[in-house]
């Protein structure tokens, strides 16, 4: 991988991206370009129409992208200065890898993206099928309702990902998954902090929830007070 991070010599296997790339049956929303705001320089609270659509939205929000001519000192453009500086991959003793940072990170500061393939329901259900007990499952999805409706965003990054692939369960996370959106209404998986986060403190982020019938039966080490002792469903569809 070529993001400017050490990564574990074992992962050979593994290919970079920096954000998302299509993969089978990628849904339709990846193709689908949005507008962005005609603001210069630097975006304004008052009068940005991406930040504008943040607030409307409330549980996702719009970025200024490539499609929009402010520069990137606007504070909404997430991607473009890629993750957060002083993250590190490191070994954990019982979780695999890890990524931790070496630089505090004050709360609601954008740390990096959860990118890899994007694909369908289908393709995820098929690759899950596919792994073996003890495998690491590395497909996120994410839900969103919208008018009645329920809109799934699904990322895989085990064979192609970026530096968020390693971020752990906690039952106490110190990270938020949020989507954002930018070129396309495809959004993008961005981890925020919900608090202050110190210095070589591991990042992580809630896997879900532990209701339905996908529970999972593994176990969780992340050692914090409230911890339920297993991971959460694996495949919440």
């Amino acid at each position: 991988m070529n993001d400017g991070y050490e990564h574990p010599e074992n992962l050979s296997y593994l290919a970079y991206t920096s954000t998302n790339i299509p993969g089978p049956a990628c849904p339709d929303e990846f193709f689908t370009t949005i507008l962005g705001c005609d603001c210069f320089a630097k975006c304004k609270i008052e009068s940005c129409t991406c930040i504008g659509t943040s607030f409307r939205l409330k549980e996702s929000k719009q970025g200024c992208s490539s499609l929009c001519p402010c520069d990137l000192t606007c504070d909404n453009h997430f991607f473009d200065k890629g993750p957060k500086k002083g993250l590190e991959v490191f070994e954990t003793e019982k979780k695999g890898h890890g990524l931790k940072t070496r630089l505090k990170i004050s709360k609601g500061e954008f740390v990096c993206e959860y990118a890899g393939e994007a694909i369908g329901q289908v393709e995820a259900e098929r690759r899950f099928s596919l792994q073996r007990t003890g495998d690491s499952n590395y497909i996120f999805v994410l839900k969103e309702f919208y008018e009645n409706k329920c809109i799934l965003t699904i990322v895989d990054p085990e064979a192609i990902g970026n530096i968020g692939r390693y971020i752990n369960h906690s039952c106490e996370p110190n990270l938020c998954p949020v989507p954002v959106r930018t070129e396309t209404a495809f959004p993008h998986i961005s981890f925020f902090s919900v608090r202050d986060i110190d210095e070589n403190e591991e990042l992580t982020y809630s896997y879900g929830t532990q209701e339905g019938k996908n529970s999972s039966k593994k176990k969780c080490y992340c050692g914090t007070k409230s911890c339920s002792g297993f991971l959460p469903n694996e495949l919440p569809f």
